[in-house]
């Protein structure tokens, strides 16, 4: 069976589109905006950071959380202890 351009072009976006769901459903992919200068150099305000849910956090690690005093408020840190 010989498949003709536009099938291959229709079987590419599938397969694309089942890779991007794996990975925000199955790993908890999400996108997010710097929202401070508080992470330079690492991080400047307004980079893009794509982040994965993880069980287990290691010193080094940088975090994005919703601020415990104001749930509409995204923090990213850098965890320094274990």
């Amino acid at each position: 069976m010989k498949l003709s351009r536009r099938d291959l072009g229709l079987l590419g976006i599938l397969v694309f589109f089942s890779f991007w769901n794996y990975l925000v459903y199955f790993h908890g992919m999400r996108f997010f905006l710097v929202p401070s200068a508080s992470m330079e150099p690492t991080l400047k305000p307004g980079d893009k950071v794509i982040t994965f849910r993880i069980k287990e956090i290691k010193r080094g690690d940088l975090v994005v959380f919703l601020n415990p005093r104001d749930k509409k408020e995204i923090l990213v840190k850098r965890v320094i202890k274990e």
